[in-house]
């Protein structure tokens, strides 16, 4: 193959790729003026989109350049950057899938309190997004008599009273009795409203947070390192032009506020709903690329790729739904997970990846061993959690039972798909793995409960399956011809 043949593609990968950029910048400095039309104190940040406009300006046009004169910036300088950026788009996602997870929160279990979060006050008026949260916890309290409610927030700027008193006034206007509500007039920050709110209530409250839907997955990491041990949300639909910078916000200020120390996060401030959530994407992502692969393998079409990678992701939840009695499976009722899998099938369907993918077959081997023990350690997890989420008093084979059924269920169908011998028979300890995890988790939930049950055995699983390819380990087989 000639320099030109290879330089020609990646000539053209770079001229698209740049103009993706150039889109992109162009969207950004265009949202600017309509986020910064909105300046009141909940759209600070709106810097951020010329930031960001900026920066994808320059990278689109250093593109065109390489692509158009050769020039390229000193190889460290390239990884470095391609490093940070790598990183930066990893982290960003994670927590806006988490975010997407918490969106429409409600909680499961009626509360000792509503936490009601206070939002910008229009001289004596709430804001819309404060309206928003008022109107939910009314319509909740309204269902509830038994829960107390406590109004949070201090007064700001050009603010006649204090958010919580407009918070208690509107409640009021709503027909809540005034000896439910409580106030918490001092707290003008999220970690705040928390933090202050865990030192007015008892030591074993029960708490649901009710805030808007953006805001619900901060709220409620806070809450539980606030120390509240039960905490649920309760989100408040808010509309608007605003909302992708809303999005953006709480990605900018939950990182402000971990990394200035004004909150701390450990893997319990998540909850299982978050963790269980965002591990979901993670293994439907890490399945999707292990049925693609083995769709490239076997020189299917991309239509064939996309479906592998589809049954290989949600193909083990959707029969332990339907064991369950869990009907219509999730997978149909919350499309994100077979988004996220169709979407990535098709990026390992594009052209440079694919070459990349089988320009060596030891790297193919690899990426598709840690994909697919990540996957199987991830839906080992999920599927015991799941089972005790639906029959909270499930007998322990039958968590462990289901929860190998969910981690292997999508990879048999993937094999038989492809018309291959199941994976699980004949490849390094397989299923045995997700077995092992699965009686850990079982063993260990009630001295640790889930959330670390759920890593202890995406852990574990993942680890020895990557050790049985590294030592070959394998059960007994029959080698006689019979």
């Amino acid at each position: 193959m000639s320099a030109q043949t290879v330089r020609s593609p990646r000539r053209a990968a770079r001229i698209v790729f740049a103009a993706l950029l150039l889109f992109l910048a162009a969207a950004c400095f265009a949202y600017y003026p309509v986020a910064s039309s909105f300046a009141v104190a909940v759209a600070s940040g709106t810097w951020v989109w010329l930031a960001g406009g900026a920066i994808a300006l320059l990278w689109g046009a250093y593109l065109l350049v390489t692509a158009f004169t050769g020039f390229r910036l000193p190889r460290g300088v390239r990884i470095a950057f391609a490093a940070v950026v790598l990183a930066f788009v990893l982290v960003f996602a994670v927590f806006e899938a988490a975010l997407l997870g918490a969106y429409r929160a409600e909680p499961e279990e009626e509360p000792d309190y509503l936490l009601i979060l206070g939002a910008l006050v229009v001289g004596d008026e709430p804001s819309p997004a404060l309206a928003v949260r008022i109107d939910a916890a009314a319509d909740y309290l309204a269902g509830h008599p038994d829960v107390m409610a406590l109004c949070i927030g201090a007064g700001g700027a050009g603010e006649t009273l204090s958010e919580a008193e407009c918070i208690r006034q509107g409640l009021l206007s709503r027909g809540i009795d005034g000896s439910r509500l409580l106030l918490e007039e001092h707290s003008a920050t999220t970690v705040e409203n928390l933090r202050f709110a865990r030192e007015m209530l008892p030591e074993d409250a029960s708490v649901t947070v009710v805030t808007n839907d953006f805001h619900v997955f901060r709220a409620e990491t806070y809450a539980r390192s606030a120390g509240f041990s039960s905490v649920s949300g309760l989100a408040a639909p808010f509309g608007g032009p605003l909302v992708p910078h809303y999005f953006v916000r709480e990605f900018m200020a939950f990182t402000s506020d971990v990394f200035s120390g004004r909150t701390r996060v450990f893997p319990g401030s998540f909850g299982l709903r978050a963790l269980r959530f965002l591990l979901e994407i993670a293994g439907s992502a890490a399945f999707a690329v292990s049925g693609a692969m083995t769709g490239l393998r076997r020189k299917m079409d991309v239509f064939g790729v996309i479906i592998l990678g589809l049954t290989t992701a949600v193909g083990g939840g959707v029969i332990r739904d339907c064991l369950l009695g869990a009907t219509p499976p999730r997978v149909f009722s919350d499309p994100i997970y077979a988004v996220c899998a169709a979407a990535v099938s098709v990026v390992v369907f594009l052209p440079p990846v694919r070459r990349w993918l089988g320009g060596h077959h030891a790297r193919y081997d690899r990426v598709l061993l840690v994909m697919d023990s990540l996957g199987l350690g991830i839906f080992t997890a999920v599927g015991v959690t799941v089972t005790y989420e639906i029959i909270p008093d499930a007998s322990p084979f039958l968590a462990v039972f289901i929860g190998v059924l969910t981690a292997v269920g999508g990879g048999v169908m993937r094999d038989i798909f492809a018309d291959s011998t199941p994976y699980i028979f004949v490849k390094h300890i397989y299923a045995v793995a997700s077995l092992g995890g699965a009686v850990l988790y079982v063993a260990l939930r009630p001295l640790i409960g889930d959330v670390w049950c759920m890593l202890l055995t995406v852990v574990f699983v993942f680890t020895m399956r990557i050790l049985s390819a590294v030592f070959r380990w394998n059960l007994p087989r029959c080698e006689e011809d019979l």
